[in-house]
């Protein structure tokens, strides 16, 4: 008995999240071109300022410091607030597209989801493949993130230490995590921290102390 190939109905898939993705890249390029804007405006504000601030001092006098004085501070007062507002633009827009990157990757997710479904009542999925799960934070609608400009840029990811630290009595517990942005020493480049460290590593051939200052 010949395979009856399923008549497709409507839009396949694929069309489905191209179509979905279709305008990302140039809405992405539309608001990243903003913030160079804004950039561009920053910088003019503060060659600008710069540049005033160099011509009072040259030509302020004692008779009319005071005044001098005042009128800088208010330039100063005026250049905050510009630059201010043109900040809280760029955190906006950045926040824009993170949204609308966020919203398509859900989308397509979503998609992946119902698509699997099919398969699944139609017969055509493997039997022995377990049912995909959607990741938490695309499975529901996350609050808008807040942005912290100070906020230290680390890499999100855990390594667990060596099973030598481990078990060598270092004060670590078995479930210790150990910081990937710590500094390593030792050839074997597993020794991460401690005051007083040496690598137990059996193949490394020679042992070396290295005093270390415990990250608080």
């Amino acid at each position: 008995m010949a395979y009856k190939v399923p008549v497709q109905q409507g839009p396949s898939f694929v069309d489905d999240v191209l179509k979905n993705v279709d305008t990302l890249p140039q809405t992405l390029r539309n608001v990243y071109g903003q913030i160079k804007d804004l950039d561009v405006q920053l910088k003019q504000i503060e060659e600008e300022a710069n540049e005033s601030l160099g011509s009072a001092a040259e030509g302020a006098t004692l008779a009319d410091h005071e005044a001098a004085q005042e009128k800088l501070r208010k330039s100063a007062d005026a250049v905050h607030a510009n630059c201010a507002e043109l900040a809280d633009k760029k955190i906006a827009l950045a926040q824009n597209a993170s949204d609308i990157i966020a919203t398509v990757i859900r989308g397509i997710d979503d998609k992946l989801l119902r698509f699997e479904n099919q398969l699944r009542k139609e017969g055509r999925w493997p039997a022995d493949a377990p049912p995909t799960k959607l990741p938490k934070t695309l499975a529901r609608t996350l609050p808008v993130a807040e942005v912290n400009a100070n906020a230290p840029k680390k890499a999100n990811v855990l390594v667990h230490p060596p099973q030598s630290m481990r078990s060598s009595g270092s004060g670590l517990a078995d479930d210790a995590i150990v910081d990937p942005n710590e500094p390593r020493y030792c050839s074997c480049r597993q020794v991460s921290f401690g005051e007083m460290i040496a690598c137990e590593n059996a193949e490394v051939g020679f042992r070396a102390q290295k005093t270390t200052t415990t990250r608080t």
